[in-house]
């Protein structure tokens, strides 16, 4: 899937007749997409991006305004905390991503237990853990293999130094994605190289 196709599930759930819906961070719904083309080049096609003409619009719940608070949160520990500030922002705006969830889902009490969620890493453990206390299967979707993949990084940064500034991953980050695996009933890897990674 990769980052291609965001939509590619939902899309697929949708076909096969059972998509309840998409909560996403950012969505660019008719109004969305038409407020975007006042905004410089690349933001603009980047938040406009965030929207597929297969999904209707009435089956997205998103937090755009939020979404853009986030974003400028994780720019801000980036800027005072470099890379390191940068991981801990992800661990940040997923955790607020994830409290947004539940609070949504708290308002849905028809969930029943043959109900699947999906989510992705690092802004799932929240809500994967309330949905799990109803009932609800929960899947995971990890986009790479984490801890491994720094580590390689890394392994070549001692080899080649001076190339580019060390990359700096606190605990913390892996910790929440260990937290997630846990949870989760389900972890579903993007590639072979990931699925390697994560076992």
């Amino acid at each position: 899937m990769g980052r291609k196709d965001h939509y590619a599930v939902p899309r697929t759930l949708q076909k096969a007749g059972v998509f309840r819906g998409l909560m996403t961070d950012f969505w660019a719904g008719p109004v969305t997409r038409g407020l975007t083309e006042l905004l410089p080049g690349k933001l603009s096609r980047s938040l406009a991006g965030r929207y597929h003409q297969d999904i209707a619009t009435g089956m997205v719940k998103s937090w755009n305004l939020q979404a853009l608070l986030w974003e400028l949160k994780l720019r801000e520990m980036a800027r005072k905390g470099g890379i390191a500030g940068r991981y801990r922002g992800f661990c940040e705006v997923g955790k607020r991503f994830g409290e947004a969830l539940v609070r949504s889902f708290r308002q849905m009490p028809d969930l029943s237990t043959g109900s699947i969620f999906w989510g992705y890493d690092t802004c799932s453990l929240e809500v994967m853990e309330y949905l799990k206390g109803r009932g609800v299967t929960c899947v995971m979707y990890q986009i790479d293999p984490c801890q491994v993949e720094i580590e390689m990084v890394q392994a070549e940064q001692r080899a080649w130094p001076g190339w580019e500034r060390p990359l700096e991953v606190p605990d913390e980050f892996f910790k929440r994605h260990r937290d997630e695996w846990i949870v989760a009933d389900r972890v579903v890897s993007s590639s072979e190289f990931c699925r390697a990674g994560l076992e």
